[in-house]
């Protein structure tokens, strides 16, 4: 647990930097409901959950790096 707080605060950091994370955050906790609802009808090996998680969050850096949002500019006016 303490892991999951520390890569929370991680997270909440590098957000407003990588515009993609969200999604793959959104499809990480798609797979983990997934993962939960048929848990008791398909065995899902660990490898291929941590594979997983690490495909999507590549993904989602990597798009974010190749295509990075533009700034918008602050007015000023009310």
């Amino acid at each position: 647990m303490l892991g999951l707080r520390s890569l929370y605060f991680l997270l909440a950091g590098v957000i407003r930097k990588l515009r993609f994370l969200r999604i793959g955050l959104a499809f990480m906790l798609l797979l983990a409901a997934a993962k939960l609802l048929v848990g008791d009808v398909v065995h899902v090996p660990p490898l291929a959950s941590l594979t997983a998680i690490v495909l999507i969050f590549g993904v989602s850096i990597g798009a974010s790096l190749l295509f990075p949002g533009t700034v918008k500019a602050r007015s000023c006016s009310p």
